[in-house]
């Protein structure tokens, strides 16, 4: 079968993460419209943070 045609095809991240962790992506993910894969979640979450101007520069992410 394969991937579909004409997707972009990226390089593969592997990471490990906190239960906590995991359980903040998807509590964000149950808010949103479409509810998104944890991976398509976790990529717009990096993309909103790549976006965002930090207040703080030493500022990191917390959880809890």
């Amino acid at each position: 079968m394969g991937r579909p045609p004409g997707r972009i095809q990226g390089q593969i991240l592997h990471m490990r993460v906190s239960s906590d962790f995991l359980k903040a992506v998807d509590k964000w993910r149950a808010k949103q419209e479409d509810e998104p894969s944890r991976s398509d979640a976790i990529r717009s979450l990096v993309e909103l943070g790549l976006k965002a101007k930090p207040k703080d520069k030493s500022a990191r992410f917390q959880l809890g």
